[in-house]
């Protein structure tokens, strides 16, 4: 039996960025849902539990994403989800002179290479799983 595909779910306001994601990640047989908003993105994390969301840093205004992160850390029903964080104006360094920036699992700058962002993607993923899964100990009492 094949194992069900992995989803994530990808939030810009770029529509032909979303759609280059989701070629590139049907394409490796995951599952892709796409939002433009925020508040759609937190609803469809609260019913769908992505194994991954990708979340640029602008949305609708500047620092949007850093925003729905925040808010997706402070939900106990999300916190665990990893987050990749894309983002064409700031670099990795920006972010992280940023006061209070939430944590996100990784991130990347636009224009995104396929190969690298499927190479995050899985790691991110499988990083979780093994965080998730028992360990020895666990299943044996």
């Amino acid at each position: 039996m094949a194992a069900k595909a992995k989803l994530v779910l990808v939030i810009d306001d770029d529509p032909d960025f979303l759609e280059f994601i989701r070629i590139v990640l049907e394409s490796a047989a995951y599952e892709v849902m796409t939002t433009t908003t925020v508040e759609h993105g937190l609803e469809v994390m609260r019913k769908q539990k992505p194994d991954l969301a990708i979340v640029d840093i602008m949305i609708s205004y500047i620092l949007d994403g850093l925003s729905l992160i925040r808010k997706m850390r402070e939900d106990p029903a999300l916190a665990g989800t990893p987050m990749l964080l894309i983002s064409a104006i700031m670099s990795i360094d920006d972010l992280r002179d940023l006061p209070a920036s939430p944590s996100a699992d990784g991130f990347m700058t636009k224009p995104v290479d396929p190969a690298e962002l499927l190479r995050e993607v899985a790691r991110l993923i499988d990083r979780t799983q093994k965080q998730s899964e028992p360990t020895e100990e666990m299943k044996e009492e």
